[in-house]
């Protein structure tokens, strides 16, 4: 295998591969956790109106992008 398709890890530490492979699917899992908190936090915080004005913002973005892009 060539060493440019290889990880900064596995090519600094060849014989660690376990704790390297350890290291990043707990921070892959740190990511999803975190990502989860803030998701419930600012869902908790959301009126029910922040899905309307995050629709219309996102209708109205969409629209200027496809008058762009049609032009």
């Amino acid at each position: 295998m060539p060493t440019t398709l290889m990880s900064w890890g596995s090519r600094t530490r060849p014989t660690q591969l376990e704790q390297i492979g350890g290291v990043l699917v707990t921070a892959s899992n740190l990511g999803s956790t975190l990502g989860a908190v803030v998701g419930g936090i600012v869902v908790d915080l959301a009126t029910d109106s922040t899905p309307l004005l995050i629709g219309g913002i996102a209708a109205i973005a969409g629209a200027a992008l496809l008058s762009a892009l049609c032009r």
